[in-house]
């Protein structure tokens, strides 16, 4: 009987040698809570990669919680929000498993959508999931599906929770949220069927660990899933405003005055330079080099990154990723880029992301 286990930090710690002798075949780690990145993921992640663990990973979804989002817009700004950061955190990981979006409710936590509405903002997050390259998954449990979604509306397969003392794999229990189940078995690749299966037997560090029944999920592992996908490297630049003196001026092929002039420009003009070495300063415009008895005088202004958007990338998303807010990011960049939204930018961009 094969396993699927899946974990957090509250597992404390994980050996994934001991968890496939236990017949465990796929783990699902715990990326995200919100926007804050488990603090067991990476290693679980490094851990089960060197363990030849195929890996997948989920997000515990907040943005539903009307303590955090006040209306439908806002938990769909939410929602992407949380999702491109939870993406952020796979980044460099070899994930080769589905990756899911867990919707629940914490004890006190309110929810004020209803069942159209909660619908269709999961399945923005699954399409948001899907674009980034994964095979999206939601989990909830059984009731949670009935009582607040539309099962039949919902576009992804499902990863679902009822827990049954002596569930079997393949089988269904004769019982209310047993047939429930069985009724989802096209959509159904997960039933997550214990909460308290023993920690130390699979090799966690927890008392207790969840358990699950796989129903065609090993089909899943290394299909519409990024392996060890790249982390964007946002490539550093400062940026300077130049006065140019009077007259006319060279600017050459490299920052010495033996190489062949690209153009000539008058002076008295206020110009910007995206690099200064030895006194010379580049002009992108040019793509050449102006030299220092050009320059009347010169200032330091603030520096950037360059970042190229990637699929399945938010402005939401980078913005986080850098510390900034949508807006800054928006201004910074609606110049070079007309067709830009807040919400709609094209793969292939160059944002300049400002300190």
């Amino acid at each position: 009987m094969s396993t699927i286990l899946d974990i957090s930090r509250f597992q404390e710690k994980m050996n994934f040698t001991t968890a496939a002798l236990r017949n465990v075949t796929a783990v699902m780690v715990r990326c995200a809570y919100g926007t804050a990145k488990d603090a067991k993921f990476d290693s679980f992640a490094a851990a089960a990669e060197k363990a030849g663990m195929p890996l997948g990973a989920y997000m515990f979804a907040t943005w539903h919680y009307s303590s955090v989002s006040k209306d439908f817009a806002s938990a769909k700004k939410n929602a992407a929000s949380q999702t491109q950061t939870a993406l952020s955190f796979l980044s460099g990981k070899k994930i080769t498993a589905p990756v899911a979006v867990d919707l629940e409710l914490e004890s006190g936590a309110k929810l004020e959508f209803n069942k159209q509405q909660l619908t269709e903002l999961t399945n923005y997050v699954l399409d948001l999931i899907k674009k980034a390259g994964y095979t999206p998954l939601l989990y909830c449990s059984v009731s949670w599906l009935y009582d607040r979604l539309l099962p039949e509306q919902l576009s992804g397969p499902l990863w679902l929770a009822y827990y049954y003392e002596g569930a079997k794999e393949g089988s269904f229990p004769d019982t209310k949220f047993g047939k429930l189940l069985q009724a989802q078995q096209k959509k159904l690749v997960l039933w997550q069927h214990s909460s308290t299966g023993s920690g130390s037997f699979y090799g966690a560090g927890s008392k207790f660990i969840d358990l699950n029944f796989g129903f065609g999920f090993e089909k899943l592992i290394g299909k519409g899933a990024v392996a060890e996908k790249p982390v964007p490297q946002p490539e550093k630049k400062s940026l300077y405003t130049i006065r140019v003196k009077s007259g006319s001026w060279n600017v050459r092929q490299s920052n010495s005055m033996d190489t062949p002039s690209k153009a000539i420009i008058q002076g008295g003009k206020v110009m910007q330079a995206s690099q200064k070495k030895n006194g010379w300063f580049y002009l992108p415009e040019q793509k050449g080099w102006l030299g220092p008895a050009a320059i009347e005088s010169w200032s330091y202004n603030r520096s950037y990154s360059v970042y190229t958007v990637v699929k399945g990338d938010t402005l939401s998303g980078i913005a986080a990723k850098f510390g900034t807010t949508v807006d800054r990011i928006y201004d910074d960049n609606k110049a070079a880029y007309p067709r830009m939204t807040r919400d709609f930018i094209v793969v292939g961009w160059k944002l300049k992301i400002y300190k």
